[in-house]
């Protein structure tokens, strides 16, 4: 899974909430989650990724699975064109986009689904 997120954002901060509190089913289906600070964090003040995860869950922090970092330029270009602050993309074991979405916290059984099944 690759998430880009804005640390300004209520959403996000939602998302990563739950996606925290699955953390171990996630694991356990073999999910690595990509989780990236949009580039220039869609150009609003906020919070740093490491200040963002540490505020609102700091379990992750020793997670393993998770990759925390700030998505490139070139990265938000081809992935989030328009700039959403909440986007994620569900990606198989072949490296291809199954779905996209945002806001975690509301489409969580739809992220647990793909984990298990991988549709």
């Amino acid at each position: 899974m690759l998430w880009l997120f804005s640390t300004w954002c209520s959403s996000c901060e939602a998302g990563l909430k739950a996606l925290a509190k699955h953390r171990l089913e996630l694991a356990q289906d073999g999910v690595t989650l990509i989780v990236l600070d949009n580039y220039k964090n869609d150009g609003y003040p906020g919070l740093t990724t490491d200040e963002f995860v540490q505020k609102v869950a700091p379990e992750l922090e020793s997670t393993s699975g998770w990759i925390f970092g700030t998505a490139s330029k070139t990265l938000a270009e081809t992935y989030n064109p328009k700039g959403f602050p909440d986007i994620y993309f569900l990606i198989d074991s072949k490296g291809l986009i199954q779905a996209v979405s945002g806001s975690p916290n509301v489409t969580m059984q739809k992220i647990l689904r793909f984990a298990k099944t991988g549709q």
